[in-house]
């Protein structure tokens, strides 16, 4: 991300100017884009969303502002909901539920303003040959890249999904109770192993009726990568099995004796847990389907035993039920 880009932006939102031009300025910009820089939230966003906020809150009422702003008003509303979690602005109603007539009137709205910006009058003739010389340049890097011979590369090695790249670790829920922010969650403070317990949020409240419930014995998936939820990060998640008809949920318990920290392994299934999943692949999720409970309430992956030294882990009632 061009730190000097950021800074342009952070520079015009703090000097105090004209917010109109500032205003105009983003709507132009924010024509084909969805951040003011690169592709993700950058102090630009925020910056600019904390100046003009006021501005937009005194004209969110006006049908014709959000016509002539459409592109603004998508971004405003697409930072306001990423910044909620600060609470410190007001949320602005934004609806943009835009027929095909008030499109094309946004849309010539819109070449309004680039016309009377600054540097934004070119004729649409100059803006053709502008794109067409983009193009060609384009079309003839690509060709000369195309042509230029390339080192040979390796066939691409297809990515294991064995069950031991997963941290499964006995835990002991030392703590639980109502999250303060998120009516279904459960914050938990978990011991599995570490220096210091671990913070969990668990989605748990619709199937134990106290947090109290579910204080001892669990067991953790150790390696996901640390999520927000509702204002808390959880640094982990509790394995849970799942009856066919989604309305029981039950921990799923490791053998009596079993040591806190002890990683459950799987019969012919060695290697070294991924330090940290990385979510956009769905390691877990591609290996958690071959999750089950059998008849005999035992944790399986693909047939195989979740098991510590002391034995294999159970749940207490649900047979043939999903774990997540």
């Amino acid at each position: 991300m061009p730190e000097e880009s950021v800074e342009k932006w952070v520079q015009l939102a703090d000097a105090g100017g004209d917010l109109r031009s500032l205003m105009n300025e983003v709507n132009m910009h924010m024509e084909s884009r969805t951040f003011l820089v690169g592709n993700e939230l950058s102090a630009a966003d925020e910056a600019v969303y904390k100046a003009i906020h006021e501005e937009l809150l005194k004209s969110a009422a006006d049908e014709k502002a959000r016509l002539t702003g459409v592109h603004l008003w998508r971004w405003f509303d697409l930072i306001q909901h990423l910044c909620e979690e600060e609470g410190d602005l007001a949320m602005i109603d934004i609806v943009l539920n835009l027929s095909v007539e008030q499109m094309k009137i946004a849309a010539v709205s819109s070449k309004r303003l680039s016309s009377s910006a600054p540097g934004g009058g070119l004729s649409e003739e100059e803006r053709a040959a502008k794109a067409a010389q983009k193009k060609a340049a384009k079309e003839a890097k690509k060709a000369a890249k195309k042509d230029k011979p390339g080192p040979a590369q390796a066939p691409k090695k297809e990515e294991t999904l064995s069950v031991f790249r997963l941290d499964i670790r006995v835990g002991n829920i030392l703590k639980a109770e109502n999250h303060p922010d998120a009516d279904g969650l459960y914050l938990e403070q978990i011991d599995v192993g570490d220096e210091k317990p671990r913070t969990v949020c668990s989605g748990l409240r619709k199937f134990f009726a106290t947090p109290d419930l579910l204080l001892g014995p669990c067991l953790c998936v150790c390696n996901l990568k640390p999520a927000k939820m509702r204002g808390i990060v959880s640094e982990a998640m509790v394995l849970c099995a799942t009856s066919t008809d989604g309305s029981l949920v039950e921990l799923v318990m490791p053998p009596e004796g079993s040591t806190v920290g002890a990683r459950v392994v799987f019969e012919g299934e060695e290697g070294e847990p991924d330090a940290q999943l990385n979510p956009k692949k769905q390691i877990f999720e591609k290996i958690a389907v071959d999750f089950i409970t059998t008849e005999e309430l035992v944790a399986t992956w693909k047939g195989k035993p979740f098991s510590t030294p002391q034995g294999v882990c159970k749940v207490k009632s649900i047979e043939n039920g999903g774990i997540k």
